[in-house]
């Protein structure tokens, strides 16, 4: 066996993004950019291919160069005009990190976009700017949200939300697959907390020990923890007969 030594100068990188055909070659002077904080990391965000300015796009969120008034500026261009839905949130979630209002039109025109990447990216920005509407937010883009859209949702509406909500969180739970349901357990479990009917929080906990139990056996070691964190909580929260019945449907 031999090991590949790679003697490329950051020049080499340089011309490698901007001359390349081949995807793989650009996204290594990419990467390489992102490793060594260099300012040519924003090169990314002009490449023909979505992935890759996707790709700049958080890299470039992750680096000193995120409140750079240039690169802003180009990435609230791509959040306007990019036809790939994927690279139009990651650069609507890149301006969300800014926290600034003049983006509060881009949001709103975002908001009820047909991508859920798009949608979700635009509603956390609005709630960002406005936290306080947080939950009215969140209830009125509740109907139809999966992915992405359906976890801001959900957050959102587990802090305020009531009785009247329950069919809405029941149904954006059920709707999620396995591992995002393991994710959001807590979030799920903090929406029960809220109510006082001792039956409808069982019926959160059943719906839990459901979604963890759905989970094959050999894979539980990897999971359980995500699930009780959320058991845990409403273990704690609603007193003795909540935690025993959630002890009795662990065994």
């Amino acid at each position: 066996m031999c090991t590949k030594t790679d003697n490329k100068t950051p020049e080499n990188y340089i011309h490698q993004i901007k001359h390349a055909p081949l995807f793989v070659d650009r996204l290594e002077a990419l990467n390489y950019f992102s490793k060594n904080e260099m300012k040519e990391l924003a090169t990314g965000l002009t490449d023909k291919y979505p992935k890759l300015r996707e790709k700049a796009i958080e890299n470039l969120e992750k680096s000193k160069f995120a409140k750079d008034t240039a690169v802003i500026s180009m990435i609230y261009k791509i959040a306007l005009n990019e036809k790939n839905k994927y690279a139009k949130a990651a650069a609507i979630t890149f301006l969300n990190e800014t926290k600034n209002p003049v983006y509060k039109a881009l949001y709103e025109n975002n908001v009820s976009d047909s991508s859920y990447s798009v949608s979700a990216a635009a509603l956390e920005g609005l709630i960002t700017l406005v936290p306080e509407q947080g939950y009215t937010l969140a209830k009125k883009y509740a109907g139809d949200a999966k992915e992405r859209l359906a976890t801001i949702v959900l957050e959102e509406m587990s802090k305020k939300g009531n009785d009247d909500d329950l069919g809405i969180v029941t149904d954006l739970y059920e709707k999620m697959p396995s591992w995002r349901k393991m994710m959001k357990s807590e979030n799920f479990a903090d929406y029960f907390i809220h109510l006082q009917n001792p039956d409808t929080v069982k019926q959160g906990v059943d719906m839990l020990l459901k979604s963890r139990n759905e989970v094959p056996v050999q894979y539980r070691m990897y999971t359980d923890p995500g699930f009780k964190k959320g058991l845990d909580k409403l273990a704690k929260a609603k007193g003795q007969e909540t935690s025993d019945y959630i002890e009795k449907g662990l065994k």
